[in-house]
């Protein structure tokens, strides 16, 4: 009795601790606090170029405030100005304006203008792009680049300043720029700008030009009538492409793409040598620009900055953490994307950063007290240089508990460096501290449920067992038959393990940090920090095969759970390139029904990237997935498959000799969009090839290479749209080498902003004026806006909906017959009995049904059209009408003819050759046979066909008319030698016949 009262006792104990982890994990989840909303701003340093040109010794210190570059108290800090980080305003995607937002009444004013002259927009663009011209010009005539430096510097030595007071001031070699207009910030960021460009290239986004020392620069205001932009060359009357332009021997830059003699480009207007080409400044800005000495700096900054582009900035605020925030050792800092890199401190203390390396090209935690950056330190480890921009990369820091205060006050600042347009915090993203991986989980929106699960655990374990052994029938039992995950199929994944593990002995799966959790679909959600190690089959030595975190997706199918996938339709994309003989990636969108309907092909956009920038820029920071549904689901556009080549930060889309040590800049880049990447999305996806259902959009260097790519192959693409393009004469060239029965087939869209200071617009303005002077309807939008993600963002719905209106309006779901009838034949013989082929072109259409045929049993699907299978083939008796009916509504009939070739055969067996010998007439005996009946093989043997044993009855031997019968075929073998005819069919007769 004893023992059973403590039995009892012991489960009642345990009843309140089953419920404690709930009650726990409620708590662990909500162990974050986020830090978006109100922070404390100071700009305190501007500069006159962007962070990549420090390398090269062309940046210099405009403006500051050394009393505010320090880090600073909160007794400080908090008399600053109180801002909303991320920035409110969707215009700048969250990013804090270049200038201050113009007030109400100017505003008002604005509204009551009319539209500037042509050349007053021009004249506005030579003040908005004035610091362009020397953010450009890198010294590129030295060979040797500490001579190129020290020229840098020496020339930098005679610049002198622009001070700015008109209330609507030119953009001078300071931070400032044309007030009241939508602010711009940069897409591009990380590498060094290229070292020198083609001729033919005239947009500051493009490689600079090298500008003679002896050109003077001119006030912004006043623009040289020699440096005006060139008219555009007009298009030969062949419409051939032209011959780009042979690149400088000093120049580093790839000759351009030298396009396939069927789209071969037309040859482009030879520039006299008396009369040289603008250089990329002077054609771009309208005026010279060269390396110029530093100007003395600013007394303050410009009254209409805020966070103008090449700039440092602090932002600073407090937030409060409970007693019991965390029981880690480290917490995780999530600060969603920072645009462009930040040095996070807390409490004082320096914690993290992103966007710098020391002189040996580490990352580094070491800085100046008062920020900017340390090129010239003996010692290099204290270096400080500009590594890449971070603009398109999510902040995850981990940070020791002990910098934080917990049950208390603690405060953040971060510096934040504008390297290019707007600065500061990306909207749409998490930014807030976390105390443990549940809270993390929970601000990121994964599920955060843990759960308990026998069976979860039991198939985990099979597949890590699996693993050791190298059993991959072991692991194909784990995996659902319906598992998709960022696009690979069970068969893929299965590939994927056999081939990291096929080169190793003695594999060991280790799982660290395990959770588990269940989504609100049912569906768990597997956790861990996986590592995998193997003995090198070859060399014997130990090798980590793979150590990275595992986010593996289980469903519950019948009782029996099998690893699922994600499932996801918008991710990235390792392949083997052979161009490149490296592993490439891309990135690619697939539509809401994708993965449902899997008879039906769509209508592909290629969406090419800006300079520094990659396929990362448009899934992290646009959210292209979530925009595309967004679209598709309003209406607006069409399901469409888009594909997000990484394409080279600075390839331009050009074809070059490839230096594997200039991986960004150099080699076939173009051949790797319209063929490799092409090739790629066909073969592994359900994309439609025909040119009428493929476009191509491109962002900023994009731009120019969506416009030559497009219009240099009219039979891969018809749509192309360009994003504040870098659009110049060699785009412009390459849209005019279309014929006007090729330029009939496309449509276009392209704008540009107003503000931009990485491109000029007037290219955007050309393309347009083209297409207006031939007659040739498009979209075009030049309007406010900078060089940043909100600009291009905002006009990507036109853009998708110009793709969208293309496809439809060239037949997309308007399915085609080529052929309404078909013939089968029964006979196994016949040259008709084989699978029959409708030839339906579905044009992205589904095929709802084929009257009662079932598919994969009667048909199948192919890029041929339908195919029906001699399974259902060999069934018919009889003519037959299909009936094909179409998601669209539409139907189609398909008339199937049956025959049987083996009913048309002769009915005798050909005899021997008969020679024509004459036989004389004459009664015969009978002899002892005649008079008996004979076999069905005698009588077949005497010539019939056909005969059976029941007719030997009729034989002439059986009647004794043998005399009659005789004669009769003596007179029937005369006729037919006479008649000269070599075979001869001789069939029985009865003599009543006869």
């Amino acid at each position: 009795m004893k023992k059973i009262l403590t039995l009892l006792l012991a489960i009642i104990l345990m009843v309140p601790a089953v419920n404690i982890p709930a009650n726990a994990t409620e708590s662990k989840a909500s162990k974050f606090v986020e830090l978006d909303g109100e922070w404390n701003f100071k700009l305190y340093r501007t500069y006159n170029r962007m962070f990549q040109y420090f390398p090269y010794n062309m940046v210099n210190v405009t403006w500051e405030d050394a009393d505010s570059a320090g880090l600073p108290d909160e007794s400080v800090w908090n008399t600053w100005e109180k801002v909303d980080m991320p920035w409110a305003d969707v215009s700048t995607g969250g990013l804090l304006p270049i200038d201050r937002p113009a007030q109400p009444s100017v505003l008002a004013e604005e509204e009551n203008e009319t539209e500037p002259a042509a050349e007053d927009e021009q004249n506005k663009s030579m003040q908005t792009f004035g610091t362009e011209a020397e953010q450009i010009n890198e010294p590129e005539s030295k060979s040797n680049p500490e001579e190129a430096i020290e020229s840098s510097a020496a020339a930098d030595t005679a610049k002198t300043a622009e001070p700015v007071s008109a209330p609507e001031p030119e953009l001078t070699d300071g931070p400032t720029a044309t007030p009241n207009k939508e602010p711009s910030a940069s897409e591009t960021t990380s590498d060094p700008i290229p070292t020198a460009a083609p001729e033919t290239i005239v947009n500051p986004e493009l490689e600079p030009s090298t500008v003679p020392e002896t050109t003077a620069e001119p006030e912004p205001s006043a623009v040289p009538e020699t440096t005006a932009e060139p008219e555009p060359t007009a298009a030969p009357e062949t419409t051939a492409k032209p011959e780009p332009t042979a690149v400088p021997e000093t120049t580093a830059e790839p000759e351009p793409l030298t396009t396939p003699e069927t789209t071969a480009e037309p040859e482009q207007t030879n520039v006299p040598e008396s009369e040289p080409e603008p250089s990329l400044s002077q054609a771009v800005l309208g005026r010279a620009a060269s390396a110029s000495a530093p100007a003395p700096l600013a007394a303050s900054a410009p009254d209409t900055a805020m966070f103008p582009s090449w700039s440092e900035a602090w932002v600073c605020r407090n937030f409060d953490l409970p007693a019991d925030f965390t029981s880690d050792h480290e917490v995780t800092l999530l600060m969603g994307i920072i645009d462009d890199m930040d040095v996070i401190y807390i409490n004082g203390q320096l914690v993290a950063s992103s966007g710098f390396v020391d002189g040996n090209g580490n990352k580094t935690n070491q800085f100046p007290a008062n920020g900017g950056f340390d090129y010239s330190n003996a010692n290099k480890e204290d270096q400080v240089k500009f590594e890449k921009s971070y603009w398109e990369v999510n902040r995850e820091y981990k940070i020791p508990t002990s910098c934080l205060n917990l049950g208390g006050k603690n405060e953040i600042c971060i510096r934040v460096y504008n390297n290019n347009g707007n600065g500061g915090f990306y909207s749409g993203n998490p930014y807030a501290i976390c105390g443990n991986e549940l809270a993390v989980r929970a601000v990121k929106g994964l599920p955060a449920d843990p759960v308990t699960s026998a069976e979860l655990d039991a198939v985990v374990q099979s597949q890590i067992n699996a693993m050791n052994a190298g059993d991959m029938n072991a692991y194909a039992a784990t995996i659902s038959d319906d598992y998709k995950n960022d696009g690979h199929t069970k068969e893929e994944r299965l590939k994927e393990i056999q081939d990291m593990l096929s080169p190793y002995d003695n594999i060991s799966v280790q799982d660290e940090n395990v959770g588990a959790y269940k989504d609100d679909q049912g569906r768990y959600w597997y956790s861990a920090n996986r590592t995998i190690t193997g003995n090198d089959r070859n060399s014997g030595a130990q090798a980590v095969i793979f150590s990275d975190t595992v986010e593996i997706c289980y469903a519950d199918e019948g009782g029996k759970i099998l690893e699922y996938g994600n499932w996801s339709r918008c991710y990235a994309v390792s392949y083997e390139s052979a161009l490149f003989n490296q592993t490439l990636k891309y990135g690619i969108y697939l539509p809401p029904g994708y993965y449902e309907n899997d008879n039906r092909n769509y209508p592909v956009v290629y969406l090419l990237h800006g300079i520094n920038s990659s396929s990362s820029s448009f899934i992290n920071v646009d959210q292209i997935g979530a925009f595309m549904d967004q679209q598709i689901a309003s209406g607006a556009v069409t399901e469409m498959i888009v594909v997000m080549p990484d394409s080279g930060k600075n390839s331009f889309y050009r074809d070059s000799d490839y230096d594997p040590s200039n991986h960004d800049s150099t080699g076939p880049w173009r051949t790797h969009v319209t063929s490799e990447i092409r090739s790629e999305i066909l073969k592994n996806y359900r994309a439609l090839g025909d040119a009428k259902f493929s476009g191509v959009t491109g962002i900023s260097m994009g731009g120019f290479g969506a416009m030559c790519i497009g219009t240099l192959y009219p039979e891969l693409y018809t749509s192309v749209a360009s994003h504040m393009g870098a659009l110049n004469q060699e785009s412009l060239n390459c849209l005019k080498s279309l014929s006007e029965s090729q330029l009939e087939a496309y449509d276009f869209y392209v704008d540009c902003g107003l503000q931009d200071t990485m491109v000029d617009y007037r290219g955007t303005v050309n393309t347009h004026e083209y297409l207006d002077s031939v007659g040739k309807e498009h979209g075009y939008d030049l309007r406010d806006g900078g060089h940043n993600s909100a600009f291009y963002m905002a006009g990507m719905p036109a853009s998708m909906k110009m793709h969208s209106d293309h496809f439809l309006k060239n037949g997309l779901f308007d399915a085609e017959l080529s052929n309404t009838s078909g013939t089968f034949d029964k006979n196994s013989k016949g040259s008709d009995h084989k699978e029959i082929t409708i030839p339906l072109k579905l044009n992205g259409n589904v095929i709802i049904s084929i009257d009662k045929l079932e598919e994969g049993t009667d048909y199948r699907i192919d890029t041929d059209g339908i195919v029906l299978l001699m399974n259902y083939l060999n069934t018919l008796t009889e003519n037959t009408d299909l009936k094909i009916n179409l998601a669209s509504g539409k139907s189609f009939s398909f008339h199937l003819k049956v025959t049987d070739t083996a009913d048309q055969e002769p009915d005798v067996t050909p005899g021997p050759t008969v020679s024509p010998t004459p036989v004389p007439p004459s009664t015969p005996e009978p002899t002892p046979d005649q008079g008996k009946g004979s076999d069905n093989n005698s009588s077949d043997n005497s010539g019939g066909a056909g005969g059976s044993g029941n007719d030997s009855q009729n034989t002439p031997a059986a009647t004794g008319d043998t005399s009659e019968a005789g004669t009769l075929l003596f007179l029937m073998i005369s006729s037919i030698l006479a008649a000269s005819v070599s075979v001869i069919y001789i069939k029985r007769r009865s003599v009543k016949d006869i």
